[in-house]
């Protein structure tokens, strides 16, 4: 038995022994075994979090930002689901369509964002603004393939970055 682990069942014992005879003092006299299962059971659950808690990170909240034009890269959770997406691609059950989709969402915020221009409400516009490579990979959900060239996919990201 550890040093901890006797201060902790020492720590318990005189906690016992203050509830139990607080009890008795206001009348109260209960089963000992009762309070003592009850110690026990509250000591364990202080012991859980405490040897627990050094290893459970922080939340992060940051994650949970709305999307805003002075955000930081990586504010968009879509980028953050991207990226994940991506380690996926190549693998036998990743899934080049909902890659395409995040993309096609990424750049329609991004061209929204930086310049107020719809792709769907104003197709020239959009175009002009984001080139025909990229208007043309986002038009047609049959692109989703060509993600698995590298060197197309840097070229999209590389586009959709300059938006």
């Amino acid at each position: 038995m550890t040093v901890s682990w006797r201060h902790r069942i020492a720590g318990a014992a005189v906690v016992f022994v203050v509830v139990y005879l607080f009890a008795l003092a206001s009348g109260r006299t209960g089963n000992p075994i009762g309070f003592l299962g009850a110690v026990g059971a509250g000591a364990l659950v202080v012991w859980f979090a405490s040897d627990i808690g050094v290893l459970v990170q922080p939340a992060q909240w940051g994650l949970f930002r709305g999307f805003r034009s002075e955000a930081t890269r990586g504010a968009d959770q879509r980028a953050n689901l991207l990226s994940s997406r991506l380690a996926e691609l190549g693998e036998a059950d990743s899934d080049p369509e909902a890659i395409w989709r995040l993309l096609v969402g990424l750049s329609d915020h991004r061209l929204y964002d930086h310049h107020g221009v719809d792709r769907r409400r104003n197709p020239d516009q959009a175009r002009e603004l984001m080139g025909d490579v990229l208007f043309d990979f986002t038009s047609d959900a049959h692109n989703a393939r060509r993600l698995e060239n590298p060197r197309f996919l840097s070229d999209v990201l590389t586009r959709i970055e300059a938006l």
